[in-house]
């Protein structure tokens, strides 16, 4: 992930904490399991037989999903190894966390290391102060989120979820079958 030093430092701090954040009442970067199911069902529609969790977090999905398919998290603080390609390559609950310069950089990066398909999971909630953790840091609307990531994958399927925050499930195929 292209990030600061000052903000990986801001994120460093965010991970360190234990207590609940947000409306989900989960510490910061513990989400990743509750797209297990999706990330499952994504994999065999594209044949993958491996994930790359980029921005992983506390490696939760890698937990969920482990046995299942070859899984890999990367997290520039938690996970910092150099991401290796997978088939899919699955990005939840990161890009308005990512400082503005690097959005693009980061999506180019995200379909560099997919070998079938990339899914994004992009949450909407304008930035604001939240105990213990990092509020997103880019106000932009999920239109404006599906825009930039048609840029770069210009066919694609992208579905506004309606939970207890509005998420953009924005999919694409990278490989031949697109």
């Amino acid at each position: 992930m292209l990030i600061s030093p000052e903000a990986l430092e801001r994120n460093r701090r965010a991970h360190e904490r234990t207590e609940p954040v947000g409306p989900h009442k989960l510490p910061y970067g513990a989400f990743g399991h509750r797209w297990a199911d999706t990330v499952l069902g994504f994999a065999a529609r594209t044949n993958s037989r491996s994930v790359l969790d980029y921005g992983a977090g506390k490696g939760l999905l890698e937990q969920a999903i482990a046995g299942r398919l070859a899984v890999q998290s990367y997290d520039p603080v938690t996970f910092p190894a150099r991401p290796r390609k997978a088939d899919l390559v699955f990005c939840s609950d990161v890009l308005p966390f990512v400082e503005p310069q690097f959005q693009r950089p980061t999506i180019e990066k995200i379909r560099d290391l997919a070998r079938r398909a990339v899914l994004f999971i992009v949450p909407h909630h304008p930035p604001h102060k939240m105990e213990g953790a990092i509020s997103s840091i880019t106000n932009r609307t999920l239109d404006e989120w599906r825009a930039m990531l048609a840029e770069v994958f210009p066919v694609h399927e992208a579905v506004v979820i309606q939970a207890t925050t509005p998420r953009l499930r924005f999919f694409a195929r990278v490989d031949a079958a697109a």
